[in-house]
């Protein structure tokens, strides 16, 4: 999914042309490796040809479309499996394949065409794409800057039926700010609470707001990896806050992940940086634990294409320490970002930005040393210095109030909340008459 988020960024700056495509019954058109023989009614048959279920389908698939490409003069990527590029006379193709759903941007509407005419699988395309991975998919101007803005009201509309919220009064943030929830909680195993709570769809709901999460809304993404935690016994209180989320998500559906508000900022003829990485911490915020919670925000030309949180391994013994540790692991794929922005668009970014409100971190990075103190935080300190010095990231300070990554962190007042979430998803300018003026047939 960040793959495919930096390839619609990309596509949205340059204002190139997105298309998508879906091969018809994937899993069923490569020829098996090994023999496979199947029982059915009595009977015993030598498959020829993958089928769903089995465990070579998805390799041998992947080879398939991999040769495939490779042969229609696509190059597959060295540090994405699924990015397949393309550059010629004519301009240049972005390809990123999710098992059978293709997502493609391109310079002009003839390469699209070139490349789905010799295309040998059967497949469904569509000139102008709308839907993907059940992403709806829209597209207009401001400006002449064109924008994609990336959303999924259908699923949520659907969600909020299927859980009785329609009904619900609206909530201004996902959940409440001070809200406590340990373990404490959960119900003792064989009492009333625990046999009522059995029956409820805790992991359903949460797995199907996680994916949500992760695509569109990185605005619920802290509230449901916080609930997440509770998944093997949750209580009523854990499920009333699980709710409270889809009630927020319903009421706000609309809102979007929007791709290129931000690239008029950034000129590739320059010395730019359009790859930015901001880092967070929320120290000893587990009731249960005392481990910290880290924060993630990655931008490319100041679209979202991946956020994170998560809960860290470790005890942080000062606030320095849960920076530091969320600092290492949000900068630990820095050559990732950059080899794939580089494939995609030949241009290469010698330092990534990276961003902490933390300046004792800061301090001790640029003095090169830890002190008798921290010693402890040798291996994380380290790992960031290694970075710095080898001229691959470049450490900047961000005042808290301005670092996105604090939505990401803790529950957060509405104010400060939607101050992140604008930054985020880059769609407060936007009115819904504007996307609505869409060139694409809806129907």
């Amino acid at each position: 999914m960040q793959t495919i988020k930096m390839l619609l960024s990309v596509a949205a700056h340059f204002g190139m042309v997105t298309f998508q495509f879906d091969v018809e019954g994937a899993f069923l058109l490569p020829d098996l490796l090994h023999k496979i023989y199947i029982s059915w009614k009595g009977a015993y048959y030598l498959c020829h040809k993958c089928l769903y279920g089995l465990k070579q389908s998805p390799l041998r698939w992947s080879q398939e479309l991999g040769a495939e490409l490779r042969s229609l003069g696509m190059t597959k990527s060295i540090w994405d499996q699924s990015l397949y590029t393309r550059r010629t006379d004519e301009g240049w193709m972005l390809l990123a394949s999710h098992v059978d759903d293709c997502v493609g941007a391109c310079t002009t509407t003839n390469q699209r065409d070139e490349l789905l005419k010799h295309f040998r699988f059967p497949f469904s395309a569509t000139e102008n794409m709308n839907w993907c991975l059940k992403i709806q998919v829209d597209r207009t101007f401001s400006n002449g800057q064109l924008l994609l803005g990336l959303s999924q009201p259908q699923a949520i509309e659907d969600l909020a039926r299927t859980y009785s919220v329609v009904d619900s009064n609206k909530k201004t943030v996902p959940m409440a700010p001070g809200l406590q929830l340990s373990k404490k909680q959960c119900p003792i195993p064989g009492s009333d609470e625990h046999k009522i709570m059995s029956n409820v769809p805790f992991a359903s709901l949460l797995g199907s707001l996680l994916y949500i999460g992760n695509t569109t809304r990185g605005d619920i993404l802290q509230a449901v990896n916080r609930l997440g935690r509770f998944t093997a016994n949750p209580g009523k209180v854990h499920w009333q806050a699980l709710k409270r989320v889809l009630v927020y998500l319903y009421h706000t559906c609309r809102r979007r992940l929007v791709f290129g508000a931000n690239s008029k900022g950034y000129d590739l003829k320059k010395q730019c940086s359009p790859i930015s990485i901001y880092c967070d911490a929320d120290h000893g915020g587990d009731p249960d634990t005392a481990k910290s919670t880290s924060g993630l925000v990655v931008l490319v030309f100041g679209d979202a294409i991946h956020v994170r949180s998560k809960k860290q391994g470790k005890v942080s013994s000062s606030t320095g320490q849960a920076e530091l540790y969320a600092l290492d692991t949000g900068t630990r794929q820095h050559d990732v970002y950059r080899q794939l922005f580089f494939e995609m668009t030949n241009f290469l970014q010698k330092r990534i930005l990276a961003f902490t409100d933390s300046q004792v971190i800061i301090a001790q990075v640029d003095k090169g040393d830890l002190s008798t103190k921290t010693k402890h935080l040798r291996l994380a300190f380290q790992a960031v210095l290694e970075r710095v010095t080898d001229n691959d990231i470049l450490l900047q300070h961000v005042p808290g109030v301005d670092n996105p990554a604090d939505l990401f962190t803790k529950p957060l007042p509405k104010s400060e909340f939607e101050k992140h979430v604008s930054t985020i998803l880059n769609d407060d300018k936007f009115s819904e008459l504007e996307w609505v003026s869409c060139f694409y047939d809806r129907s």
